[in-house]
């Protein structure tokens, strides 16, 4: 069983720093892997199943999503937040509580979302006339195994279980995705987005089972056998929050996606879904160093350790940053070539994918603000900029697409980006005395 005594352990001990050096080193890891897996499976799928499928495979895909990254209520940012601190305090009862009412929560709200989900597709295309609407349709099933999935991260994360934070999402579902794939293409000659679907459900429920599986395995005793203790409303008052939270950022981050496809139609759609995995590939350490970062950020909270705690954070930002500039450098020059795999429908993707690179290097240099707020008490102020932001995305990418396609779309995104940052660094600067854009850490107390 894996140590949960990392969680709680003090990052200016060495012990902590070697724990924290793994960590990094084995997420960094599978992220590599599970970054570039995705972007050949998106290169192996541009020139087998071409541009129109291609969207039709994204837009059902982002749908899933958005709805089965909200089904966990917040649970699994809040779950990070509490276990750290009830395993410190050994109250096992309340650690087993959490997790029972995490679970009932998102399988019950899950199924909730997709029974609505299929009755919308229904309402809107009842003869389902349209290919989207068929895959949607068929990616409904997928939101409660995806919900569940996001929760047992969550989990994962709270217990600081390393391999099992990032590999079933990084290594696991990628691998079975791209087999299942290759399958119906290859072998059964299936070549549509609602093929893709089928696939990536076949990939998803196979990674569940074996989360499950590992989840039970790893469960300390001491919670297995605990009465459960109830919190319910201290529990549900800050993951709601938190449920906003993860909804206006997932929100951001694809709108211009769902826009793309209602203004401009399939092909395009998969034409700029290229460009944003590729400038997204440039996110994996981002985000492999926010998973890890959030449970030590909460630790070292609880601690009150103020200014360990903003040592902690510039060091996390100089991690990532250095690294995010040079691929976009790369991606910079190397683009067109790049995209040249892809097949000739898809060299028109190299311009908004710069665009959109300029809004991952500018996210990557606020280093973990948003985790330091929203494992700090300050979810209510992030929903906030979170939401001015995708208010801000939604106005510009309903002016701009209609006329520029998918540079409009990457524009409006990189802007509603930059607006977020800035926002958010300006809190974190407020109330914790984290300057972001600053390379080293200052003592500012909260005001």
């Amino acid at each position: 069983m894996e140590s949960n005594a990392e969680t709680r352990a003090d990052v200016s001990q060495p012990s902590a720093r070697r724990s924290l050096a793994l960590g990094v080193v084995v997420t960094f890891g599978i992220r590599i892997y599970g970054a570039a897996l995705q972007y050949l499976t998106q290169i192996y799928l541009a020139r087998t199943i071409f541009a129109q499928q291609v969207g039709i495979y994204a837009f059902a895909w982002t749908v899933v999503s958005l709805l089965a990254f909200l089904t966990p209520l917040g649970f699994d940012t809040s779950l990070v937040r509490f276990i750290p601190a009830d395993l410190a305090k050994r109250e096992w009862g309340r650690v087993h509580g959490i997790l029972r009412l995490s679970q009932r929560a998102t399988l019950i709200c899950s199924i909730v979302a997709a029974t609505l989900c299929a009755a919308c597709v229904l309402a809107v295309d009842h003869n389902l006339e349209s290919h989207g609407s068929v895959a949607v349709l068929l990616s409904v099933v997928m939101i409660p195994i995806v919900g569940m999935l996001n929760l047992f991260q969550g989990i994962a994360r709270a217990f600081h279980w390393i391999l099992h934070v990032a590999g079933p999402a990084y290594f696991v579902r990628p691998t079975l995705f791209f087999v299942a794939a290759w399958i119906a293409i290859e072998a059964f000659d299936r070549r549509t987005g609602e093929d893709m679907i089928i696939a990536a459900l076949v990939a998803c429920a196979l990674t569940f089972a074996f989360q499950y599986v590992t989840y039970r395995r790893l469960l300390p005793r001491e919670v297995v056998a605990a009465e459960p203790v109830s919190d319910a409303l201290t529990w549900r008052r800050t993951s709601l929050p938190m449920m906003l939270v993860a909804s206006f950022e997932l929100l951001l981050a694809n709108t211009d996606i769902l826009m793309m496809f209602w203004i401009r139609g399939a092909a395009e759609t998969g034409v700029y879904n290229i460009a944003v995995r590729t400038s997204a590939s440039l996110l994996f350490l981002f985000f492999a160093m926010t998973a890890f970062a959030a449970p030590r950020i909460a630790a070292t909270h609880a601690q009150g350790d103020r200014r360990g705690l903003l040592e902690f954070a510039a060091k996390m930002r100089l991690f990532v940053v250095m690294p995010t500039i040079a691929g976009a450098v790369v991606l910079l020059l190397a683009g067109r070539m790049l995209f040249d795999l892809f097949g000739h429908e898809f060299t028109s993707a190299y311009a908004p994918c710069m665009i959109l690179t300029g809004g991952v290097v500018f996210r990557t240099l606020s280093g973990p603000s948003d985790s330091l707020l929203t494992m700090t008490g300050r979810e209510r102020q992030l929903a906030v900029v979170l939401a001015t932001a995708c208010s801000l995305n939604i106005v510009l990418n309903t002016i701009l697409i209609p006329f520029y396609g998918g540079i409009g779309a990457a524009i409006a995104t990189t802007v509603s980006v930059a607006t977020e940052v800035i926002l958010i660094s300006t809190f974190a600067g407020r109330h914790l005395g984290f300057r972001p854009f600053l390379f080293t850490p200052t003592e500012r107390g909260s005001r």
